[in-house]
């Protein structure tokens, strides 16, 4: 039943990031002096920010740059993850020893103080907050990965392909990563899931999406300073943020079991 709630919840999001593609760009964003953390009503269905914007419409046109930040942070940490695993299969014994305390180094600094020393460098974008999280989720992902990588590497399957001549690249693709999907597919999961959260949160400290960029963070961030007067505000994005993120979990959970059954 958790996964169909789930699954149902990821479709309303993404149906609604491809609606926003086709509605225009001040649509719902009208300002209203008139009618500032309004609550919930036929007009507004949501209720509205303290300059009178409609929420449903800016969690709607929120959903796009959700959708976006997962869809990158995915893709970048899969790609990041499947070659640092190859390059850990392949390496010598030393070098391995090596990468594994780069790894553990890195993962002593937390994302959001990755993510702020590259927007001082590079200034608070989306493009800050998929590259910070890409790179602080991409090392603890290959970090939880290394130690099945180490224990397919001593298999007798594997030890076989090697004395026939394989090379390790290919023992690699052919012999471990598909053992490594399952535990790959969760890591991914909560990487993507974890991405909304970063967003929101730095965001709200100056270092996520640009101001005139319509997301998910900006709702939350600007309905916090009225948690006392308006809290209504406060509920439907940040509920919506975390009903996202347990649905991105519970959905790569789910995928993870049906792929380990195959695997």
């Amino acid at each position: 039943m958790r996964v169909k709630f789930s699954i149902f919840m990821l479709s309303i999001v993404a149906l609604s990031a491809v609606v926003s593609l086709f509605l225009p760009s001040d649509f719902g964003f009208s300002a209203d002096g008139y009618s500032t953390l309004q609550l919930p009503s036929s007009a507004h269905l949501l209720g509205t920010d303290s300059s009178g914007h409609d929420l449903f419409f800016a969690l709607i046109k929120g959903s796009l740059t959700s959708a976006i930040l997962c869809i990158s942070t995915l893709l970048l940490c899969f790609v990041v993850v499947f070659l640092l695993c190859m390059l850990i299969s392949v390496a010598p014994k030393r070098l391995q020893d090596l990468i594994l305390a780069f790894l553990d180094t890195m993962i002593a600094f937390p994302t959001l103080i990755i993510a702020m020393l590259i927007a001082a460098v590079a200034g608070g974008s989306l493009f800050v907050v998929v590259i910070a999280c890409s790179v602080a989720y991409s090392v603890n992902a290959t970090r939880v990965l290394s130690n099945e990588v180490r224990k397919i590497l001593a298999t007798d399957y594997v030890t076989s392909a090697v004395t026939t001549g394989e090379s390790k690249p290919s023992i690699f693709v052919r012999h471990v990563f598909p053992s490594l999907l399952p535990l790959l597919i969760v890591q991914l999961s909560y990487a993507t899931s974890s991405v909304l959260l970063a967003e929101a949160g730095l965001t709200y400290l100056g270092y996520g999406a640009p101001q005139n960029t319509a997301s998910w963070g900006h709702v939350l961030s600007d309905s916090a300073s009225f948690i006392r007067t308006a809290p209504i505000t406060l509920l439907f994005p940040g509920l919506l943020i975390t009903i996202t993120v347990l649905s991105i979990n519970v959905v790569g959970d789910w995928v993870a079991g049906k792929v380990d059954r195959f695997a």
